[in-house]
């Protein structure tokens, strides 16, 4: 039931559409991956602090380099993708507004963002 004169609130869009989220899956499943690979390398360390035998192995070794190499993967690419994202949206976004000549409200925001964003990728 519509109350006549009541305004009709603008269609919302969604923040992240169907491509966006293929990414987002890729990289929580890349993050639960470096988490399991780090509580296995946490408990191989405590066990062998606390029981004073070795336990690192060859096994041991490579899932070191894989700990080293899904991290780098994370912080380097996933950063900079998410970064250019963003920036994408961002610049659609002010695009898509009528004030857009004149976006002086956010801009000590947009600056802080974007400052966050390039030393997340100089990292």
């Amino acid at each position: 039931m519509e109350v006549p004169g009541a305004k009709v609130a603008p269609k919302t869009r969604r923040v992240i559409g169907p491509r966006l989220r293929v990414l987002l899956i890729i990289v929580l499943g890349l993050f639960s991956l470096l988490m399991a690979n780090g509580v296995y390398l946490s408990v191989i360390t405590w066990l062998q602090h606390f029981t004073g035998e070795v336990y690192e192995d060859l096994f041991y070794q490579f899932m070191f380099l894989a700990h080293l190499v899904l991290g780098f993967i994370l912080i380097a690419r996933s950063s900079c993708l998410a970064f250019c994202i963003c920036g994408l949206r961002k610049i659609d976004a002010i695009a898509a507004r009528q004030d857009w000549l004149c976006p002086v409200g956010n801009l000590n925001c947009d600056i802080a963002v974007w400052s966050a964003a390039d030393a997340s990728i100089r990292v």
